[in-house]
């Protein structure tokens, strides 16, 4: 409970997990970033946005006029959307489905086994839900090699479709992600080697990085991806807006608004940084622990403290378990380039972000696991105003997991 507060206080209300809400107040200097408004859209009113975007589309044609009858049409879908079910809902409300093969929707690895069933359970059967194994062999196809002769496999699904349509959250590149730059296909939706070899290059020098964001960049070309649909969220982890078009016209679309979304934060660095992860199960995973993280490692001041809150209640995976063992960069980088499983990108993260300062983590996990890692604990909520009155300039990030800052906006 929050009493009377001076006239020189913000009340701020944050959000984590499903329904976990509270408010805390915050000293002038101290602000909220990431997503203002709760969701523009729910329940139905998603699928309608969604499947009205599709039928007036930035520099393209209608979705429907996409497909020829028998096509075969693969909805790739980042798993991490805000409302899954809706958003594919009004997807297939704008495809004449009577009139086509096949229809599949085709879901990173992020995907939780919730998810899969309940979109399995309430999809048409005749909609086929596939989640993507990228060290699975058998289910990869060749695409092409890259500028240095690394062959690029993906799934087959989006080799042998006759339209693509990537549906995904409009975010920022970083260490877990190219942002819009593959299309919303790559590399996620691509074998180990290749998800591994962007992501380094995402950490690596500028030269790297470009080289990395080319290669992206190259397989959306190669794939034929032309029509996309792009979900911003909301500070509760809703459906802030929605749009589809050709990947240069939602650069223009968005442009000014995520300009304005996630600038850099104006006079100095804060002492103090909240990142509050809203949104169902599927939401509370290792992986936007991490992305959460990172987007307040951005833009914390060297040595400062950064609080996650979260429902969280899945234990480390073996590669985030060990990284509270980690001393040094070296042993780390050692660590990663004989790792292949799917988490060793997000214990990179997670430890690098804890080098970085002060790492705190509010979960539904036991005291022990979390301070194994290195990181502290926070037991309830109302730590976190405790954490607010201790530090002189907080951020909170809102929808912490959707957001993050470019180099060029921190440097």
């Amino acid at each position: 409970m929050i009493g009377r507060r001076s006239p020189n206080l913000a009340e701020c209300r944050l959000r984590y997990g499903s329904r976990q809400a509270f408010e805390v107040s915050l000293a002038r200097g101290s602000q909220a970033r990431g997503p203002a408004a709760d969701a523009d859209f729910r329940g139905a009113e998603v699928a309608a946005a969604v499947a009205k975007s599709l039928r007036e589309p930035i520099d393209f044609p209608p979705l429907e006029q996409c497909v020829v009858p028998d096509d075969r049409v693969v909805l790739a879908v980042d798993p991490n959307i805000p409302a899954p079910r809706e958003v594919i809902h009004g997807l297939l409300q704008a495809l004449p489905l009577s009139q086509l093969n096949a229809v599949q929707v085709l879901l990173g690895e992020e995907a939780s086994g919730g998810l899969v069933q309940q979109l399995r359970e309430v999809l048409p059967t005749t909609v086929e839900v596939i989640v993507h194994q990228p060290d699975h062999q058998d289910e990869l196809g060749y695409l092409a090699a890259t500028e240095h002769a690394d062959p690029i496999y993906l799934h087959r699904t989006l080799l042998d479709a006759g339209l693509v349509v990537p549906v995904m959250v409009v975010r920022p590149e970083t260490v877990l992600d190219v942002g819009v730059a593959g299309g919303g296909v790559y590399p996620w939706l691509a074998d180990r080697r290749s998800q591994l070899r962007v992501a380094h290059g995402l950490t690596g020098g500028d030269a790297a990085r470009d080289a990395a964001l080319r290669e992206a960049e190259a397989v959306a070309w190669q794939l034929g991806l032309q029509l996309e649909l792009q979900i911003l969220p909301s500070a509760d982890g809703g459906v802030g807006a929605v749009a589809s078009g050709t990947m240069a016209g939602l650069r223009r679309h968005w442009r000014d608004r995520l300009t304005a979304l996630w600038a850099e934060t104006e006079g100095p660095r804060p002492d103090l940084v909240v990142a509050c992860l809203p949104g169902d199960p599927q939401q509370q995973s290792w992986e936007n622990v991490a992305r959460a993280a990172f987007a307040a490692a951005q833009i914390v001041r060297p040595g400062g403290t950064i609080a996650v809150c979260s429902d969280l209640t899945e234990d480390p995976p073996p590669a985030v378990s060990q990284i509270g063992a980690i001393e040094s960069g070296s042993r780390m980088a050692a660590r990663l380039e004989n790792d292949r499983s799917r988490y060793a990108l997000t214990a990179n993260a997670l430890w690098q972000t804890s080098t970085q300062g002060r790492l705190l983590l509010l979960s539904q996990l036991h005291r022990e696991t979390v301070e194994d890692l290195g990181f502290g604990v926070l037991e309830s909520p109302a730590e976190i105003q405790r954490l607010i009155d201790q530090h002189r300039r907080c951020v909170i990030i809102n929808a912490a997991q959707y957001g993050g800052v470019s180099r060029a906006e921190v440097a």
